[in-house]
């Protein structure tokens, strides 16, 4: 989808668009470009995760495992998170979920309101 609207986008532009709205509508296209840029990008978690490094900077992810009990041939992954740290990750990562619902739910505003208009 990104492909055909930028290439729609550039068309649009061109001399060989013949609707009179052509300008205009390149700009729309371009919108939803930048949507599903963001959404392709995936990059919410860094955006919802600022709120717990602001509070907690110098964190940092490690992963400890220990044998597990039942297996010897299995590791269990050792939490050492306090219970607020694994409250603000939570709230982070919900966050970060409803940014995505948000950009989606806008792409799917915009297209549906403009798409018959991308017609030349």
């Amino acid at each position: 989808m990104l492909y055909k609207l930028k290439n729609m986008e550039k068309f649009f532009r061109s001399d060989y668009a013949w609707s009179a709205n052509s300008e205009k509508d390149a700009d729309n296209i371009k919108q939803a470009i930048n949507l599903l840029e963001r959404i392709g990008n995936n990059e919410y978690i860094q955006e919802a995760l600022q709120p717990f490094y602001n509070k907690y900077p110098d964190y940092k992810i490690e992963f400890k495992f220990e044998p597990s009990h039942n297996n010897p041939n299995f590791h269990r992954l050792m939490d050492d998170k306090t219970e607020d740290q694994k409250e603000l990750l939570s709230k982070c990562y919900k966050n970060a979920d409803e940014l995505e619902k948000k950009d989606l739910d806008e792409l799917y505003k915009f297209l549906r309101e403009h798409v018959e208009e991308w017609w030349d």
